[in-house]
């Protein structure tokens, strides 16, 4: 797990979460984008190194807008890998975002496969002029 990642994704305890936008890059490839009410903007998304497939599996405990207008109040990265079958040199990478409310807990569960390249998805604070 990259430290910066964590020390990125927990800057956001504390932030109310005014919009959320799951949107593609200009390589059709998956980000999240989360603003606050005090006008911080994060993003979380995979720098794609090859042939590697990383895309939002699945939203769980809830919905994404059950975070909007809430406070987060704590944050947690989990991964699990896999190898997929004897037969092949796929792995298989999950990532889990957990991002804890008062009133809700939602886990964003990132899947990932590569032979060889890196599927790790990556978190950080940007500016409104990078969010693509």
């Amino acid at each position: 797990m990259k430290q910066k990642t964590i020390n990125e994704f927990k800057k956001m305890v504390g932030e109310i979460i005014s919009e959320i936008t799951l949107k593609t890059d200009d390589n059709n490839y998956e980000q999240l984008i989360f603003k606050t009410e005090s006008g911080k903007i994060f993003k979380m998304f995979h720098e794609n190194d090859c042939c590697e497939i990383v895309y939002l599996e699945d939203v769980i405990g809830g919905r994404l807008t059950d975070l909007l207008g809430e406070t987060v109040v704590d944050v947690d990265i989990k991964t699990n890998s896999i190898k997929n079958n004897k037969n092949t040199e796929i792995y298989i990478e999950y990532y889990f975002y957990e991002i804890k409310t008062n009133e809700n807990t939602i886990t964003l569960r990132w899947y990932g496969d590569s032979e060889y390249y890196s599927a790790y998805v990556d978190f950080e604070e940007i500016t409104e002029n990078s969010q693509n």
